[in-house]
């Protein structure tokens, strides 16, 4: 007697939590259909991404190693529209991007010397806004994501620049430093970068994903700054392009 009624007793507090969370599905389809009504001002979304430096490099100091070179792009992004207007919104951004331009070790080297290493690297931290207008193309307004394009321009600080290099110890050099496989020398905030940077920027969104690409109008190098015979009067190239992906 005792076994059945703990049998009923387990049965009871089994359908009890059974009943509380069929509930919770309904008030999260609740908030779902909030933010996707078609008639919601404006909404918001995290996103991050990854891409890579594309375009032409006119820097005559060295040779830019565009498969290598990356982008990482971490932020967040709303969206407010105009009027009951449903395809024509205006937006803004606010991230985190870091990037690396990884320069070529060969003979026609000479940025910031015509020394080889193994790796060598020029990598920036930067703080960004962009504003932007979104034109929207299909016709399902009552989703939240759809296809759109969005056309507008960035600003950058970056708030910290580093020039790296790694060289692999010779074997005499392992012999005396035995307890490492490779030298790091980091250069921190060089003078020659740039600190504040603009352009523009494009994007496709289809769903939650995102093709975008970007185009730095200022360039990176201080144009009057004197670096021995270098002159920095050109520029690493200016493209970078990725995909973003909503969180």
């Amino acid at each position: 007697m005792k076994t059945l009624s703990l049998l009923f007793g387990l049965l009871f507090c089994g359908l009890s939590l059974f009943a509380q969370e069929e509930k919770e599905p309904s008030k999260r389809f609740q908030e779902r259909l909030q933010q996707t009504d078609p008639n919601k001002k404006s909404t918001s979304t995290s996103f991050i991404g990854f891409g890579f430096v594309l375009g032409p490099n006119d820097f005559t100091g060295a040779d830019v190693m565009l498969g290598p070179s990356s982008d990482f792009i971490w932020g967040g992004r709303n969206l407010f529209k105009m009027g009951n207007t449903q395809w024509l919104s205006l937006g803004i951004s606010n991230y985190y991007r870091f990037q690396d331009y990884r320069l070529e070790q060969n003979e026609t080297k000479v940025f910031p010397s015509s020394t080889l290493f193994d790796k060598e690297k020029i990598s920036t931290h930067a703080l960004g806004l962009d504003f932007f207008v979104r034109l929207r193309f299909d016709r399902r307004f009552e989703r939240r994501q759809g296809i759109d394009v969005d056309l507008g321009i960035f600003g950058e600080w970056y708030f910290a620049t580093r020039h790296k290099v790694k060289v692999k110890p010779s074997d005499e050099e392992m012999e005396q430093w035995p307890f490492a496989r490779t030298s790091v020398t980091l250069h921190k905030g060089p003078d020659y970068l740039r600190r504040w940077h603009y352009g523009g920027v494009l994007r496709m969104n289809i769903r939650n994903l995102t093709f975008y690409g970007k185009y730095r109008l200022s360039n990176l190098f201080k144009s009057d700054f004197e670096f021995g015979e270098l002159a920095f009067d050109n520029d690493l190239p200016k493209i970078t392009a990725g995909i973003l992906l909503d969180l």
